[in-house]
């Protein structure tokens, strides 16, 4: 066989790696919410588009003295004129690990 060949192949073995590596993370992250979360406020500290990823939001929140700075992907483009750069946001993190955390959004759309 040739060198094309396994390069090919090592190519697709690393992108169905990092595919179900994404998928199992995401689950976990869910999990983790599902067990055991606790509700806090977060503070909009950026906004930003990746191109062919869409719009997003940066968030920062405080949990036993240890600060949290996460983003979070958002659905439609329309949801963002929901935020500016300061607005406090309602999100849900984990109780085992902080750090996995998602805003509610309720509170914007009331």
């Amino acid at each position: 066989m040739n060198r094309s060949y396994w390069i090919l192949l090592g190519l697709f073995i690393t992108l169905f790696s990092l595919i179900v590596f994404g998928i199992i993370s995401s689950k976990n992250d869910k999990r983790l919410l599902f067990d055991c979360s606790k509700v806090t406020s977060a503070v909009v500290i950026d906004k930003y588009r990746i191109r062919s990823r869409g719009h997003f939001i940066r968030y920062s929140f405080v949990v036993n003295e240890k600060e949290y700075n996460r983003s979070k992907s958002l659905k439609k483009k329309d949801e963002v004129q929901f935020f500016n750069i300061g607005d406090t946001i309602e999100i849900r993190y984990s109780c085992k690990t902080p750090k996995v955390s998602t805003p509610t959004f309720t509170s914007k759309w009331k």
